[in-house]
């Protein structure tokens, strides 16, 4: 071991400080003998060494300065040197190859939790509001699956809808509830019956209502859409059912009012797509946002901007078309899906292709309420345009449509519409 102090013949003469450094320098130096490293004693005076290289050697922080290694020396430093860049190349890719793979069975995991909430009573079917429970297999009862007594109270509030009948169709959803509380699918289908009663008043019923009447309607079926959606928020149809009753509350509201509710309606509605592509309801729902939006007045759209900025961007008919257009492709059996796009093509100019549509409309099943509320407008809507089809001359009566009902092909409780 070698002592940094310097001798006292060096003190005197005035070296201290080079001697220091040369000392420090050369103690710090290895020597290689069969693989491993020694510490070799000091050979160089302080005298052979350049002051320019001392200089260069005292600023260097790690290990000896090249000038004083053998070529062997520095090319097993080098080797070294490489071998560490390259664990720690390793290492780094190893823990970004682990992360991905935690992150990706993270989401595979969410998806099949998300899918698993999907399935149970709702699986494998495809119309949005005539989800019937699949049977039950090896006498495995599913949770919220209804039983035989229930069922045929479900399928007396569908031939109900069907009939016109919204007032007895709510008697039977509403027993429906009680007997399986905790179904979103069932208090959402109340939750229509409920919005449905805003047509009372010009459905063959002939039920008078005032403005107060229909407000407390669908309030009523904005609270049974919010039950079924905190019951599960995963399901589209209590999406839909919530963004039905805002949209027709906010025809009964004033204009800041009519603002808000189009701007959660169309939240829903997104939520709705999010949660299920291909329903078909759901493209409905935004082509009508998309068509109301576009007939708003100055005064609303001020509102809009002033609200909402550019977050609520104005709606337009092609948009709206563009939506509707996919709403037939994925059911093309569905009445109110046609009348809507014959009469966006209308407003469009396109004459020859709305009157396609319309006639095509009137050939399907009325399967409630909207349906027949739509079928007057495409009645109407084919009066004013030219060459119009002489078969198509008044709605079919009562009687008529019960008939139409157990003959159609739609079989009974399969479809139904949101106008």
């Amino acid at each position: 071991m070698f002592s940094l102090e310097a001798p006292q013949s060096r003190k005197k003469h005035g070296s201290f400080v080079l001697a220091s450094v040369t000392d420090s320098l050369h103690l710090q130096q290895p020597v290689w003998h069969s693989g491993k490293v020694q510490v070799a004693a000091p050979r160089m005076s302080a005298k052979r060494v350049p002051r320019q290289q001392l200089r260069v050697a005292s600023t260097s922080a790690s290990g000896p300065p090249a000038f004083l290694l053998t070529q062997h020396q520095r090319a097993v430093q080098a080797a070294l040197g490489l071998r560490h860049q390259v664990n720690c190349f390793v290492l780094t890719l190893s823990t970004l190859l682990i992360n991905r793979c935690a992150a990706v069975g993270l989401h595979m995991k969410t998806q099949r939790s998300i899918a698993k909430q999907r399935r149970g009573e709702h699986e494998g079917l495809k119309l949005p509001w005539r989800r019937m429970p699949l049977p039950c297999a090896a006498g495995i009862v599913r949770p919220g699956s209804p039983d035989a007594a229930c069922m045929q109270i479900i399928e007396q509030g569908l031939a109900a809808e069907h009939a016109l009948d919204t007032r007895k169709a709510i008697v039977c959803f509403e027993e429906v509830t009680r007997q399986l509380p905790k179904s979103a699918h069932y208090r959402s289908i109340l939750s229509k019956q409920w919005t449905d009663c805003t047509y009372l008043d010009v459905s063959p019923a002939q039920e008078p209502l005032s403005d107060d009447s229909r407000r407390h309607f669908n309030i009523t079926a904005l609270e049974h859409a919010k039950q079924a959606i905190e019951l599960d928020d995963t399901l589209a149809l209590p999406h839909i059912a919530a963004c039905t009753s805002m949209g027709r509350l906010a025809l009964l509201s004033d204009n800041k009012t009519k603002v808000r509710l189009a701007h959660d309606a169309r939240a829903e509605a997104v939520t709705a797509l999010a949660l299920e592509p291909s329903n078909d309801l759901a493209h409905h729902l935004m082509g009508r946002w998309h068509s109301e939006m576009a007939n708003l007045n100055v005064v609303v759209r001020t509102l809009v901007r002033v609200m909402y900025g550019t977050a609520l961007a104005p709606g337009s008919h092609h948009d709206a078309l563009e939506s509707y257009q996919t709403a037939v492709s994925l059911a093309p059996a569905r009445l109110i899906h046609r009348v809507e796009l014959g009469r966006t093509l209308d407003r469009l100019g396109k004459k020859e292709q709305a009157r396609r549509e319309l006639e095509a409309a009137l050939e399907l099943d009325v399967e409630d309420i909207n349906a027949y509320l739509q079928c007057q407008d495409a009645l109407a809507l084919l009066k004013r345009m030219p060459a119009a089809p002489s078969r198509f001359t008044e709605l079919p009566t009562d009687t008529d449509t019960a008939a139409h009902a157990s003959t159609s092909s739609v079989a009974p409780g399969t479809a139904a519409g949101v106008a």
